[in-house]
């Protein structure tokens, strides 16, 4: 089989899930949105934020970090911290509506925001790098809002926009806003 029929056949497949599992009612017999609004993990009640749960993913060191439309929250088993996004602050977060998670294979922490571009987490400083459309940087995001986050096998970072295709190589330094080129639009 052909690298081009299994990339097609693993796409097929992923979505199929997708679909499957949107189709699923809880097993406790509650209706969808209200299962998605329950504020509880575990047992424990979420209390930092209210996050419906778009996205979840757990990191190198076992914590899970849940992405949805009011922030991201990292459990750690015992406590939840919240990371919001602050105008003020260029070290948070770009936008407060996150759309999905990636942990890369060196177990960096990447976010995808809806209208706010993508987000970097340090985990040494708990700060995150902003990357963001800029019109007149053709090796910049395709567009603010990032559905999707996908590493391949030679460690190119696949960003899916509502603007394109974008397939960052040099991903380790600083913020393009900062005059630093990404990657490479692939529309």
């Amino acid at each position: 089989m052909s690298a081009l029929s299994r990339q097609i056949l693993l796409i097929t497949l992923l979505t199929a899930f997708a679909i499957g599992v949107q189709a699923q009612t809880p097993p406790d017999g509650t209706t969808l949105p209200e299962a998605l609004t329950t504020p509880m993990l575990g047992g424990l009640e979420i209390e930092p934020t209210n996050v419906p749960g778009i996205a979840v993913v757990q990191d190198h060191q076992g914590f899970m970090w849940f992405a949805g439309h009011d922030g991201l929250v990292r459990y750690d088993g015992y406590s939840y911290t919240s990371y919001q996004h602050d105008p003020h602050d260029s070290t948070t977060l770009s936008f407060e509506r996150l759309e999905s998670l990636y942990i890369d294979h060196d177990g960096t922490l990447w976010v995808g925001t809806f209208g706010g571009g993508l987000n970097r987490y340090d985990e040494e400083t708990d700060t995150f790098t902003r990357f963001m459309h800029d019109p007149g940087d053709p090796t910049s995001l395709s567009q603010d809002t990032v559905t999707v986050i996908l590493e391949d096998r030679d460690g190119t970072l696949w960003v899916g926009t509502h603007g394109g295709l974008t397939g960052w190589t040099a991903r380790r330094g600083p913020s393009p806003t900062t005059g630093t080129t990404p990657g490479t639009r692939l529309v």
